[in-house]
């Protein structure tokens, strides 16, 4: 997470990490699973999070990080 992160700019310390990590991980596994990401990027009011749910994408390069 953390080069995929440097990539586009974002540079967190390790302990931001671990503390998004503790935050986020339903589970408990120490691993955040793709639903897990997605929640953490949505919002938790209900009508901001289908607005942004709703928006396309907008990679016109072509690339993925």
């Amino acid at each position: 997470m953390k080069v995929g992160l440097n990539e586009i700019g974002i540079f967190p310390s390790n302990e931001e990490l671990d503390l998004y990590i503790k935050r986020y991980d339903k589970n408990n596994d120490l691993r955040i699973r793709f639903s897990e990401f997605c929640d953490s990027l949505t919002p938790t009011d209900s009508y901001y999070a289908t607005l942004v749910n709703r928006r396309t994408s907008n990679n016109s390069r072509g690339r993925l990080y």
